[in-house]
């Protein structure tokens, strides 16, 4: 059967996200609607059997996206409009994030993915990426030759190649997945490790946590991310049952819960644990953070008194080892639209008593 993409139309590649004021916000470039590589645990599809069967009908082509995405870029560059956030985000050539929900290097779709690194190149945009494997040389070669900077975190969710063959099908093993952190380390790409979701039972003890930091650390990485499991609502409903069961059971259920809405972190619980990780990460010399809502909560109650750097995120971290400018928070953009706003209403004014 002929495998079928979905794409973003022209008003979706490219969206806006963050709610909190004080958090750097960022673009999210997202290629595809949906991601293929299967994942049993993932809430960017919202029909597991669709994807499986791999029956989904496209909203575009190949190229009618490319020229969306090279469109919208130009556009925010001639013709930016003044209130619009991600107008001012592309047009100041702040870092994309790509993706956000969908894996930008999925299998299969190489091609596409190589035009749209080819995109950010030539309109000079750094990038961050999330993935589960980058699965042909040629990608990976675009990746290694581009100008643009870039960084990335290389999703570990398991040290056993078992669990990855039954919840994330389509993806690289492993321990190919620790080897590809380390070539984009050497090759000046700064990348890290992404354990998301956290705490299902392949890490039964703090001994096997200890584990995946010590490998990160020898491939190279610039940091170990974690990211709770969360699966609100309508969600819960389509993952399956078996991986409800393995996610809950002990000890992973000390910390986390379960009601008729979804799955929950229990936070409580998760900052002691996340204590003992940070004692071992010092013996390591390793990095470690957490992404978004790890980061809010469990950071916020740790530095009650907010501490900057207790509110620094993960892509901002890696950014940081690239990026010289600051990323604006929702504040600052704000800031800066009302000043724009107001140096044009007092020209306005000035025009129009002939000053």
């Amino acid at each position: 059967m002929t495998r079928k993409v979905t794409f973003f139309k022209e008003n979706n590649n490219f969206t806006v996200f963050g709610s909190i004021p004080a958090f750097p916000i960022g673009v999210n470039y997202e290629a595809y609607r949906w991601c293929f590589r299967g994942c049993a645990y993932c809430f960017a599809c919202i029909n597991k059997k669709k994807i499986f069967d791999l029956s989904v009908g496209g909203l575009g082509s190949p190229s009618e996206m490319i020229k969306a995405t090279v469109a919208r870029i130009e556009k925010a560059d001639k013709n930016p409009n003044p209130n619009s956030f991600l107008d001012w985000y592309l047009k100041n050539r702040y870092p994309i994030y790509a993706s956000n929900n969908s894996d930008i290097f999925v299998p299969g779709c190489e091609g596409i993915s190589r035009q749209i690194l080819e995109i950010f190149d030539r309109y000079g945009f750094p990038f961050f990426f999330t993935t589960k494997g980058i699965h042909t040389e040629e990608l990976l070669s675009t990746l290694f030759q581009m100008s643009t900077k870039r960084a990335g975190l290389i999703t570990v969710t398991s040290l056993s190649d078992r669990y990855r063959k039954k919840y994330e099908p389509e993806s690289l093993p492993p321990e190919e997945r620790f080897e590809l952190v380390a070539r984009l380390n050497e090759a000046g790409v700064p990348t890290g490790i992404n354990v998301v979701p956290f705490l299902h039972s392949q890490f039964p003890t703090l001994k096997e946590i200890e584990k995946l930091l010590a490998k990160a650390k020898d491939a190279g990485a610039k940091e170990v991310t974690f990211g709770a499991l969360n699966f609100r609502g309508g969600t819960l409903k389509i993952v399956p049952e078996e991986f409800k069961l393995l996610e809950l059971s002990p000890p992973a259920n000390r910390y986390y819960y379960i009601n008729r809405r979804g799955v929950y972190a229990n936070f409580t619980r998760l900052i002691e644990l996340f204590k003992e990780i940070e004692e071992i990460v010092k013996g390591l010399k390793i990095r470690v953070s957490y992404q978004w809502e790890l980061n809010t909560l469990i950071k916020a109650i740790a530095y009650p008194d907010g501490v900057p750097e207790s509110y620094t995120t993960t892509y901002q971290n890696l950014i940081d080892t690239f990026y010289p400018k600051v990323v604006p928070t929702i504040q600052m953009v704000l800031n800066e639209l009302r000043r724009q706003w107001n140096e044009r209403k007092r020209k306005k004014n000035c025009k129009s008593k002939g000053i």
